[in-house]
């Protein structure tokens, strides 16, 4: 799954790689700097050594303009390449989007793909954007401080031995926990958003009937279930703020009682001990750091398998092969159709075995009450959907053999519901023909 998320990074391989270099150089001089100041206090202030602390000093202020600089340049080298990343998921879909037929949109729902294409996305990019600098520091602040605890004092360095396993396997614990919760979560923001987009489209019809009361319960219970679902995630996802509390307070406690003990027996003098004290502080944060990301990322791979479910969808209605195109005379004919829009299970036909033909010039009214089929009708002879049985020709060829913009490059149609696009009048004249 990274690595496909990773492929989609394209024209942002350069940001994506410098994120994560300039934040190990601004965390490895970050960790420098109480190292530098052990020293100015044990070789310089102690031994009245002026000298060495002017130099331990002057690296200090070396150090600390490199972690200032490098971290300027992670942050926008990261946001580049999250954005970049965002946009590139976005367009997949939306290319996606416009090749589905009513039938797909119908099998998502259309506020199931803004909730894909906006909010899935946004979790996506921020898991990115986390990953190439929070976990990036996190790991590294990690491992240099670990590295730095063992140079100082090996005995001292044996608490995080102790302590990692747990901490570590209490995240795991959690991530598994929490999966579940964070996919019901996004399922129950796609019926939020449905609410909402059914209310805002129907708005004419809900004020003429007076339904204002009836609309606010009905969001009101998709809100209260949404809500109740990311509460639930996240009272799960707080759990880890006390675990981790716990055992930073531990090791304190252990690293103060072994490291006093070093100090008043002259093992250790007590500058690297407040040094070591804070490395382990730096690598249990560092260890919460990781944790929130990896919730974090358990969050977006939910997330991430709804976007992917949508780029790999295979349309159900594909362009067709015919090489030669009949000349357009107008000449519609329907045989023996059956359609029924419920493509699995047992649905019932809206259509069942029409036969009908239209010559060219001839002007045809199909009349019935609501719910008849009229417009499914109609609705085949472009393949917004496809027939189940029979075939539709349009000047002698079947409609499925058609490319699909020859084909609809043919048909004009006024629809049932139309809609002014955002724009000038004029722009909207010009729309469809320019």
């Amino acid at each position: 799954m990274l690595r496909r998320i990773a492929s989609y990074m394209k024209g942002y391989e350069k940001h994506a790689a410098a994120a994560p270099l300039f934040v190990m150089v601004e965390t490895v001089c970050q960790l420098l700097i109480p190292l530098l100041m052990a020293y100015i206090i044990d070789e310089g202030i102690e031994m009245e050594n002026m000298a060495a602390v002017y130099k331990y000093g002057a690296l200090m202020v070396l150090v600390a303009v490199i972690a200032t600089f490098t971290g300027a340049l992670s942050a926008k080298a990261a946001a580049a390449a999250a954005n970049g990343l965002g946009a590139n998921l976005r367009r997949a879909e939306f290319e996606k989007i416009s090749s589905f037929s009513f039938a797909d949109i119908d099998r998502f729902s259309s506020s199931s793909l803004i909730t894909r294409m906006t909010n899935d996305v946004t979790n996506i990019q921020n898991v990115a954007m986390m990953c190439l600098r929070i976990l990036v520091r996190a790991l590294t602040m990690l491992a240099a401080s670990v590295v730095l605890t063992l140079l100082i004092s090996p005995r001292l360095a044996l608490v995080v031995v102790v302590i990692l396993p747990i901490m570590v396997a209490g995240l795991l614990v959690l991530m598994k926990i929490c999966m579940p919760l964070f996919e019901k979560m996004q399922q129950a923001l796609d019926r939020l958003n449905e609410t909402v987009q059914e209310n805002l489209i129907g708005v004419r019809v809900v004020k003429s009937y007076v339904r204002e009361n009836r609309e606010r319960d009905k969001f009101k219970e998709a809100n209260d279930n949404f809500t109740s679902t990311a509460l639930r995630a996240m009272m799960r996802m707080v759990a880890m703020q006390p675990m981790m509390t716990i055992c930073m307070a531990a090791a304190t406690v252990l690293v103060l009682y072994n490291g006093g003990r070093m100090v008043l027996g002259g093992e250790l003098d007590i500058a690297y001990l407040q040094t070591v004290v804070g490395y382990i502080m730096q690598i249990l944060m560092s260890i919460m750091m990781v944790g929130m990301a990896l919730l974090q990322y358990t969050r977006a791979q939910a997330s991430t398998q709804r976007v992917f479910e949508v780029i790999d969808a295979q349309p159900t209605i594909a362009d067709g092969g015919a090489d030669r195109l009949p000349a357009p005379r107008g000449r519609v004919e329907f045989r023996d159709v059956s359609f029924r829009y419920q493509t699995e299970g047992a649905g019932e036909d809206v259509l069942h075995g029409v036969n009908l033909s239209v010559e060219p010039g001839e002007f045809v009214a199909i009349v019935g009450g609501t719910g008849t089929g009229k417009s499914s009708l109609v609705n085949l002879i472009p393949r917004f959907y496809d027939v189940h049985r029979g075939k539709i020709l349009v000047d002698g060829l079947d409609v499925r053999d058609y490319p699909l913009d020859g084909l609809r490059g043919r048909i004009g149609m006024v629809l049932q519901n139309n809609v002014l696009f955002s724009g000038t009048i004029r722009e909207n004249l010009l729309w469809g023909n320019e």
